[in-house]
């Protein structure tokens, strides 16, 4: 998890998904780190960055934007992922709708 993800190793990175175009993912140095020797990204960073943006809830205007039919496909998508995260953990999930429902159930990671 520790090693470089990617061959020439990259100090910063942006990812885009797109079903989640208005909410890119970016993997960069803190400035601190920056200045003195550049580390990495790291196969870990990747998957921390992506969790704590996926798992954030929504803001009224995401959902506002959304057509009918995308909304509905995204409520189908939240109440999934809460019976399952019920399910597998034993305990009611967090209200409310996240960034990894708008991926509609297609949540798994194949590379970049």
């Amino acid at each position: 998890i520790s090693e470089p993800a990617f061959h020439p190793p990259l100090t910063s990175l942006r990812i885009l998904h797109p079903r989640i175009p208005f909410w890119p993912i970016d993997l960069t140095l803190p400035a601190e780190l920056a200045a003195t020797a550049p580390v990495p990204i790291s196969f870990g960073d990747v998957l921390v960055a992506l969790h704590r943006t996926l798992h954030e809830r929504i803001a009224h205007a995401d959902w506002d934007g959304l057509s009918k039919e995308n909304a509905e496909a995204v409520t189908k998508a939240f109440a999934h992922r809460c019976r399952a995260e019920a399910v597998r953990s034993g305990v009611p999930p967090e209200p409310g709708v996240k960034r990894v429902d708008f991926l509609l159930g297609k949540t798994v990671f194949k590379g970049l």
